[in-house]
């Protein structure tokens, strides 16, 4: 949660060109530019209601019209997704016979069949093709969840269960990520491992015989410069340009090379690594429906009421309005026919009689003056959130009736104050239930247990005459959270329907849908073609300007966003890398129908890709997708295995190879930084350089200009020169000029004395010589607090080994001065060192001083 909001003030502050404000608001109030809300007015009310009375039943229900959740809904990613149109009103199953309904459960296309951990596992790997490698295990894994949460909390660790966070709330942060990531990976028998950012929680998974860091909070992976293998967290640590390459926080977050920025300080951890997370997989979807009981499905929440989730903040403050309106209600139902033998199997009672006569009280005080009682116990697999009770009693003018609630098994009551008459109504008693569960009541302590279950007991006391006290009818209504994309919902045209239960003898269960279908806007139709690059194309170089044919809306309604996949399989079941799953409204290119990759060598050289668009028009309804297209760049490979082949005094030999993939190289561009994970730039550059006030190498200086770092171009695969930056990268250049991505970094041996000695002086004129060792000012890094800056900046230590008495060297600045006061040769010995472990270099030379 932190992260996010320094973020936001990140992007607030710094002057970035790409940093849309009007962007950034929609992330957060979920509007898309330009969509306006679909109404509802004409739309046709619909309903299914099926009896089941077997175990296994599947039939299917056709939802007519133009639109549906899926089609008005944007991309899921970090922000809260927004919906124009939600057909659904509710789903119900209920028990309509005389034996318990064990386990019903029903499912809409295959989707959503999430009982257990184990069920959420097997629905992700269905929904990436039954994957049996364990690269594609995760990747499924990690995609499916991503897809179906966003980050948002209320401070309560019910989110830590896989199963509870996906059906009951749908929103978690960082840390409830790190332990269900790692619980599901566990469960599809993968290996994992704590990742180390700062103020952050992104676990790693195992496989291809190394770690790999996949942040489901965030949104975010990392490809290593083979622009294939997703990087482990080391390796982030190591190079912060592995990040700063990458779009942050998803596919609904604009542009923001800062924001990027500020995502890599998160990673500078390289101490020992292990461990992991203990699960948290406790809770399953199983359930009973009593005779009379029913579990309702609702796809809206009561605008007014605050039933939100267990916790101690609001989602609305804390986060967005988006955020708030992503907590649908459902309901529990439970009305027992109190005169069959069914409803008598209560928790307890206690001084009561049962009655079996229609419109006759059921349940009688056993003695007059003598309470009877009766509890029920309430049990649902969703979080209770609020809830009601109304019954129908006989009362004499001195019969009385209490109800009482308990939260710990009968141990202590709780007494409904609020139990009373419904209006003038004779005999009809009514509670609120909503203070006695937790619904985002401010000033709640923090550690109130979310309830699942309670018991309800009913008092009843007769003044004189039992038989003509007692209870007629019942209902019992709890308010359920429910996460929005777990819901059985309907789509468009045919929908396969399954129910299934684990019940034991005969039932009698009845199943409805209500819907609504509307024809209030036509989808978009398809992208037709691409024109740039065209289908099956070479293209020149890596970084690539994308172009299509504006989408066609059939209504004339204006094309307002585009949604851009690109990945290096024909199926695209993924994105390559966060780079290339974008909003076209969420980037700099003016036209909505282009994409241009933000940089060079984030693809490779031969080999084939495919990517697809959709169109969003102005009523908020996306398009199908397009075909997929495919293309193949062309360019040098990116240069490997950088290495120092030779080293003097003064100077070192750099050497690379070639890669053997794309275009032979005829040239290469040597860069050099002083920062540790450098971008490569050909021109100066602004750079976010910490939200530090007054320590760092920038106080106070949210961003900095640096220079180019570009060095020195060479035509063979080494270099040898007097080394004045501590890092190096080298890009290949082919015939036509095109450029591969930078390598990996080398560093330079440190420290290494680079400065030219001022190796002449004059009797009694003051003499000056700068002493210049290399030295790195480390990386962006965030320390506890979020507070970034460039902390670990490297200070060499200068001392004056050998050389005149008049001669003074300063430690610090490595400033060596004096005024001679005789002529003559002087052998000269300065010393820098470096580090904790005494690293050091020695400059020697010979100082003529003249008369």
């Amino acid at each position: 949660m932190l992260l996010l909001l320094t973020a936001l003030a990140l992007s607030a502050e710094t002057p970035d060109p790409l940093a849309k404000k009007e962007a950034w608001r929609r992330q957060f109030s979920g509007l898309s530019a330009g969509v306006q809300p679909i109404p509802e007015a004409n739309a046709t009310p619909r309903e299914d209601v099926k009896r089941v009375t077997e175990p296994s039943f599947e039939y299917s229900i056709r939802m007519g019209g133009t639109l549906d959740g899926p089609s008005t809904r944007s991309p899921r990613g970090y922000a809260a997704w927004a919906q124009n149109f939600q057909p659904m009103r509710r789903v119900r199953i209920e028990n309509l016979g005389e034996t318990d309904l064990v386990n019903p459960r029903l499912s809409v296309n295959g989707k959503r069949q999430w009982g257990t951990a184990q069920d959420l596992v097997d629905s992700a790997l269905r929904a990436y093709g039954n994957p049996t490698n364990d690269a594609d295990k995760a990747r499924a894994i990690y995609h499916y969840y991503i897809q179906n949460r966003f980050h948002a909390s209320t401070f309560s660790r019910e989110n830590d269960d896989p199963v509870k966070m996906l059906n009951v709330y749908g929103y978690s942060i960082c840390n409830n990520d790190g332990t269900i990531t790692m619980d599901l990976y566990r469960t599809a028998g993968l290996k994992v491992r704590y990742g180390y950012p700062a103020g952050h929680v992104a676990p790693e998974v195992f496989y291809d015989e190394r770690w790999h860091l996949l942040d489901s909070d965030q949104s975010m992976y990392f490809l290593l410069p083979d622009n294939r293998t997703i990087a482990g967290d080391e390796d982030v640590a190591h190079d912060h340009d592995l990040v700063k390459r990458v779009h942050s926080y998803s596919v609904n977050f604009p542009d923001d090379p800062f924001l990027d920025e500020f995502c890599a300080s998160a990673y500078f951890y390289e101490g020992r690594r292990g461990g992991q997370y203990s699960s948290k997989i406790k809770h399953t979807m199983d359930l009973t429906l009593r005779p009379g009981e029913a579990l309702e499905w609702g796809f809206a929440r009561k605008e007014g009421r605050k039933f939100y989730a267990h916790g101690s903040g609001d989602l609305r403050n804390i986060v967005s309005a988006a955020a708030g309106r992503l907590v649908y209600n459902g309901r529990w139902i439970y009305t027992p026919p109190l005169h069959s033998a069914a409803a008598r199997r209560v928790h307890s009672q206690e001084g009561v009689s049962w009655g079996t006569r229609p419109g006759e009280p059921a349940v009688r005080p056993s003695a007059a003056g003598a309470p009877g009682h009766v509890v029920w116990k309430i049990a649902a697999p969703y979080v209770l959130v609020g809830g009601s009770a109304r019954a129908e009693i006989a009362l004499g003018e001195t019969d009385r009736t209490e109800l009482s609630l308990s939260f710990d098994d009968g141990k202590t009551w709780t007494k409904v104050e609020n139990w009373a008459k419904e209006g003038s109504a004779n005999g009809v008693m009514t509670a609120d239930l909503d203070p006695w569960f937790p619904h985002q009541i401010r000033g709640r302590p923090r550690d109130e247990a979310a309830r699942y279950s309670y018991l309800l007991r009913l008092t009843l006391l007769a003044g004189a005459n039992p038989e003509r006290m007692g209870l007629k009818a019942l209902t019992i209504e709890n308010v359920l959270q429910m996460a929005p994309l777990s819901l059985p919902e309907l789509e468009l045209g045919e929908n396969k329907i399954a129910y299934r239960d684990q019940t034991t003898g005969p039932r009698m269960a009845q199943v409805s849908f209500h819907w609504i279908e509307s024809s209030a806007a036509q989808p978009p139709k398809a992208v037709a073609a691409p024109v740039h690059p065209a289908d099956a194309a070479h293209v020149e170089g890596t970084q690539v300007v994308f172009e299509w044919k504006p989408a066609e809306d059939p209504d004339g309604n204006a094309i307002v966003d585009y949604e851009f996949q690109l990945g290096d399989r024909p199926d695209l079941p993924w994105p390559l890398s966060p780079n290339f799953h974008k909003l076209s409204s969420n980037t700099a290119d003016e036209k909505l129908q282009v994409y241009t990759t933000p940089r060079i060598g984030l693809l490779n050289p031969g080999q084939p890709y495919y990517w697809r668009v959709r169109a969003l028009n102005a009523k908020g309804v996306w398009s199908p997708w397009s075909k997929v297209w495919s293309f193949i760049p062309d360019a040098p490979g990116v240069p490997r295995n950088l290495r120092w082949s030779a080293r003097d005094e003064r100077s070192l030999t750099l050497a690379w190879d070639a890669h053997p993939d794309g275009q032979p190289p005829v040239r290469y561009e040597i860069y050099a930084s002083n920062e540790k994970g450098f971008t490569v730039q050909r021109e100066p550059y602004l750079a976010y350089t910490g939200n530090q006030k007054s320590a760092g190498l920038f106080p106070g200086a949210l961003v900095t200009r640096f220079e180019a770092n570009f060095l020195q171009t060479v035509e063979r695969a080494e270099a040898t020169f007097r080394p004045t930056r501590a890092f190096y990268r080298v890009v290949a250049v082919d015939a036509k000029g095109r450029r591969s991505g930078a390598s990996e970094f080398l560093a330079a041996p440190r420290p290494f004395i680079f400065s030219e000695p001022v190796a002449a002086g004059v009797v009694g004129q003051p003499y000056r010589y700068q002493v210049q060792s290399l030295a790195s000012i480390g990386d962006l890094r965030s320390h506890k607090g979020y507070t970034v800056a460039f902390w670990d900046a490297e200070q060499p230590v200068y001392t004056l080994l050998q050389g005149p008495d008049w001669l003074k060297m300063d430690a610090k600045s490595g400033f060596l001065s004096g005024t001679p006061n005789a002529a003559g040769a002087f052998e000269i010995a300065v010393n820098a060192v470096l580090g904790d472990k005494g690293d050091q270099a020695t400059q020697r030379f010979t100082l003529r001083v003249n008369p």
